[in-house]
């Protein structure tokens, strides 16, 4: 008969419990909210950054100008008027604005990126 095993037995690693589900990773930039959000923030500056013509205020001129332009990181180009407000005075104005602007910070996602812009810029006798 054959003799009995008296090696002692090698350990047995207990099992290794499974490790925690990792979180979810965040979810990837939706490019297409950061750029609807970067719009809204240049509409804001652009607003802020009317000046209403002397002229226009005292002939009572209101109205809105829809302006076109590319931005791209700061910095504007082919500024155009697409839709008059009717008056040159505050064609121009709205011009201005759009160049005058101080522009916020361009969002990482969207840096080095060409992006074409329509904006409504608003003339009302009530702003000062």
């Amino acid at each position: 008969a054959p003799a009995p095993d008296t090696r002692p037995a090698m350990p047995v690693a207990a099992p290794t419990p499974p490790a925690p589900p990792q979180p979810p990773a965040p979810p990837a930039p939706d490019v297409a909210s950061i750029k609807a959000t970067f719009e809204a923030e240049l509409r804001s500056a652009i607003q802020a950054a009317v000046r209403y013509p002397q002229a226009a205020r005292m002939m009572q001129l209101t109205g809105k100008t829809l302006v076109g332009f590319d931005f791209r990181d700061g910095a504007v180009s082919h500024l155009r008027v697409v839709t008059s407000s009717g008056a040159d005075l505050l064609d121009h104005a709205a011009l201005e604005a759009v160049r005058n602007a101080p522009y916020p910070a361009t969002p990482k996602e969207l840096q080095g990126k060409n992006m074409a812009f329509t904006i409504w810029v608003r003339f009302h006798l009530s702003d000062s």
